[in-house]
């Protein structure tokens, strides 16, 4: 909760609050709870946001938030922080030294209590008589009697017809709330930065036609705002009987109280690759803590093992993921140790690493296996999609899944003719507290790769990379799909081929080919503490099983 509960008294914001967590708890889905978020967090929150999704923190927009109770301004300043300070500021409150993506920065955040747009409306009329029809120049000229509720005013409002300019009376109004309400500080850095504005800057801007509408995003002057406001004051047809005080107040605090110019250019934004921008993504931005469960992060049930999501990069190294009706099942095994256990047990500052992995699906309706080396820290002789860590030079995940399965297997030449994101998987090592203490935490996302070729025409490309491989195969989408369910094989004693490198360990000599009973490729160990027992890993099993759904 943000500035709206931050105006209630304490002890009526805290029985909302309780009231909201007893929901919460008996809902059945795992919460963290509700409170009221700190000031300073909005602010760098909305911030970060924004910046983030623009790839803009080397040259940082200076972000203008207006909600209803609160009004945040923040920036990374250029200068030393310690010059924007004037003496009736208190440091505190307006700098603040924080993380951001893992490196510290200076950042000038600073929120406004009652500053909101509908904060500044009840303070317009804080005072008055309820029990008679208030009329104002901020109201629309022509606007009929009509009731406004906000917390616990209730009035009776109307246009002014008498009121000569409309605007410039209501421009007085407003000037003196922010003269006596609250001072203003006027940053002399941001008039030569670039300004980004959302919340009501971008709804009033494409409510009075600033924007086409439709429109995310977009980019106007200060003084369209006052011009608006202008026309809005004078409207002829009683439509909109607010857009005359918060279009005035808009442009007032721009000029007024911020100190920018008229010709201010305003970068105004709704959503930015599909997400609101608001402080919502930045609170949910911070890497996932190494012990926390995905599943049980984004509220699944605990009778539930498995989630649609939506996987979205965001940078180089960093994905977000969300609950969504139309994303990829998530899943984790049932025996999850992050779900299982109390977290007290961990203490690790890795977070949660991400993994990309390729189902390559000849034309023959075979799928590549690898066998992970038995040097390897994490499954080490499990069979597995060749796959790996994103690198920051990838252009997507999916070219991280194909340069991973080229650097592992040696295939350059795969001639894909289709591919999708199959599912994700929740991935942590050792599986099992009885092997220790956790120490590796995946998200593994899992790619359908199609190509034209056959198996055959791929086995003279091998080049295994001997650190991360030392065997492939390829199974039949039958017996993939007969595994991946546990059901019982419709041919037990069939063989599989495999090819290992040479006993040598020389990549450079030819492959060694031979032959296992699918039966014994498939079996589960039954002691966990033998780490190298050639397996499928859970994870492959579930990915199987979604490809054979497919």
């Amino acid at each position: 909760a943000t500035a709206g509960l931050r105006l209630l008294p304490p002890e009526s914001a805290q029985a909302l609050l309780s009231s909201v967590n007893a929901v919460l708890e008996a809902s059945g889905f795992n919460s963290l709870g509700a409170e009221i978020m700190n000031p300073m967090e909005e602010g760098l929150f909305g911030w970060f946001t924004l910046n983030y999704l623009m790839k803009s923190f080397s040259s940082d927009y200076v972000c203008l938030d207006l909600g209803g109770g609160s009004t945040q301004i923040s920036f990374s300043p250029s200068s030393p922080p310690e010059s924007l300070i004037e003496p009736w500021m208190k440091t505190s409150q307006f700098i603040h030294r924080v993380q951001v993506l893992r490196e510290e920065r200076d950042l000038y955040s600073h929120s406004y209590l009652g500053l909101g747009i509908l904060s500044v409306r009840r303070e317009l009329f804080k005072g008055l008589s309820e029990s008679e029809a208030i009329s104002s120049p901020c109201i629309g000229r022509n606007a009929r009697p009509f009731h406004h509720t906000f917390q616990d005013f209730n009035y009776t409002l109307v246009g002014d017809p008498r009121v000569t300019n409309p605007y410039e009376a209501c421009h007085a109004l407003i000037k003196d709330i922010l003269r006596k309400k609250v001072r203003v500080h006027r940053p002399s850095e941001i008039l030569g930065r670039r300004i980004a504005a959302f919340s009501y800057y971008f709804d009033r801007a494409l409510d009075r036609g600033l924007l086409p509408e439709g429109s995310l995003e977009g980019t106007l002057r200060v003084q369209d705002f006052t011009a608006v406001a202008v026309e809005a004051c004078n409207d002829e047809v009683d439509l909109h009987k607010f857009h005359c005080l918060d279009l005035t107040y808009i442009s007032s605090l721009l000029l007024d109280g911020y100190g920018f110019p008229g010709s201010q250019e305003i970068h105004l934004f709704k959503k930015i690759q599909g997400y609101e921008v608001s402080w919502a993504l930045g609170n949910s931005s911070s890497p996932i803590e190494f012990h926390r469960c995905l599943l049980q992060l984004l509220g699944c049930p605990q009778a539930q093992s498995s989630l649609q999501v939506n996987v979205q990069r965001l940078d180089p190294q960093r994905i977000t993921i969300e609950p969504s009706e139309d994303g990829i099942p998530l899943k984790h095994p049932p025996f999850c140790p992050m779900f299982n256990d109390p977290p007290q047990f961990i203490n690790s500052e890795r977070g949660v690493d991400v993994g990309v992995c390729g189902l390559l699906v000849s034309r023959d309706e075979h799928v590549l296996l690898t066998r992970r080396s038995k040097n390897l820290r994490t499954f080490p002789g499990a069979w597995v999609p060749p796959g790996g860590a994103i690198d920051p030079e990838d252009d997507s995940l999916l070219s991280t899944c194909v340069r991973e399965l080229s650097e592992e297997t040696g295939l350059k030449d795969l001639q894909l003719e289709d591919y999708s994101l199959l599912c994700a998987w929740e991935s942590v090592y050792p599986y099992s507290t009885d092997l220790g203490n956790p120490k590796r935490h995946h998200l593994v996302l899992y790619y359908v790769l199609k190509s034209k070729k056959s198996k055959s025409e791929f086995e003279e490309d091998f080049f295994l990379q001997r650190d991360e491989v030392d065997a492939v195969t390829w199974i039949s989408s039958v017996l993939a799909a007969q595994v991946s369910h546990h059901a019982p094989l419709s041919e037990p004693n069939s063989i599989l081929e495999v090819l290992h490198l040479h006993p040598s360990g020389d990549a450079s000599l030819p492959l060694e080919r031979k032959t296992m009973p699918s039966s014994s490729f498939f079996c589960m160990t039954s002691d966990s503490r033998d780490r190298y027992s050639e397996r499928i890993t859970t994870g492959t099993m579930f990915a199987l099983s979604q490809w054979s759904k497919s």
